[in-house]
């Protein structure tokens, strides 16, 4: 009977029967409504695990994730992403050191200052991505493809980068000390010279664009014997890149696009005429 009281009258009757909205749901019931909201509140969790969880569940949520956290690093260190279909994807900053990439689809990826030492990109889609300021040293980038790419500032010391295409890609500054590129396509690329070709290993295997050919023959013709000369112009990149130990808190700044110019020009055409085996 005070149950029957109680439906009559309006205002209590539509307490009883109206659902309870989300902001009146405890903290665990929400993220039990999106579940993929609840990687990011599971600090006991391993942060390698807790990313890679995110980015199993697309690239559209991954890229909508790193626009919401501009100031996280996603550590993604050793993970296995062989053929992964990425495109498009943001990596800008990530933590991919060790992290296997081979055959993977990476066409217009960004991956701006993240940290792929040591990474296995062979025979990787990269066409047209941007590797601005990306640490790329010791890294394992046999036929990968980086055709339209931008390696402006890249640290690729020791990087093993035999029959790489780099045809249009772009190398102002780029740092190739160690760099093993034998039968490497440069032709067509740009800001590429003389001084950081004769810092790297296999250059005389390489194909350059005829005027660097000349340039290249001219100084083994001058001086065969001379030690390789180490860059004095570009970023400093030898060193690991600050962010990444786990005793650091970095203070970060969201990236604005870095313009590629005319590398977009042909990018299609580049992905048509080059496809992964």
């Amino acid at each position: 009977m005070f149950k029957k009281t109680l439906l009559r009258t309006p205002f209590l009757r539509s307490s009883f029967l109206r659902p309870p909205s989300k902001r009146q749901l405890p903290a665990n019931a929400l993220q039990a409504t999106h579940p993929h909201t609840s990687h990011l509140h599971s600090p006991s969790q391993d942060p390698t695990e807790t990313h890679y969880d995110i980015l199993k569940l697309g690239v559209s949520i991954w890229n909508e994730w790193r626009a919401s956290e501009p100031f996280t690093i996603p550590n993604l260190r050793n993970t296995d992403l062989r053929g992964f279909h990425l495109e498009n994807i943001n990596f800008c900053r990530a933590d991919l050191q060790g992290a296997n990439l081979a055959k993977a689809y990476l066409y217009e990826a960004d991956f701006q200052e993240a940290n792929l030492r040591k990474a296995n990109l062979t025979r990787a889609g990269l066409i047209g991505s941007n590797l601005h300021k990306a640490n790329l040293s010791g890294a394992v980038m046999q036929c990968v493809y980086l055709a339209q790419s931008d390696l402006s500032n890249a640290n690729l010391t020791g990087a093993y980068l035999q029959k790489a295409d780099l045809t249009s890609a772009l190398l102002t500054h780029a740092v190739l000390v160690n760099a093993n590129i034998t039968e490497a396509d440069f032709t067509t690329s740009l800001d590429l010279t003389i001084a950081q070709i004769i810092c790297a290993k296999g250059c005389h295997l390489a194909s350059f664009d005829n005027a660097l050919n000349h340039q290249l023959a001219q100084t083994r013709a001058e001086d065969p014997g001379k030690k390789r000369a180490q860059p004095t112009s570009g970023a400093d990149n030898s060193q690991p890149m600050k962010g990444f130990e786990p005793s650091v808190t970095p203070t970060l700044t969201p990236l604005q696009p870095h313009p590629r110019g005319l590398l977009h020009t042909r990018r299609n055409a580049a992905i048509a005429n080059i496809g992964l085996p």
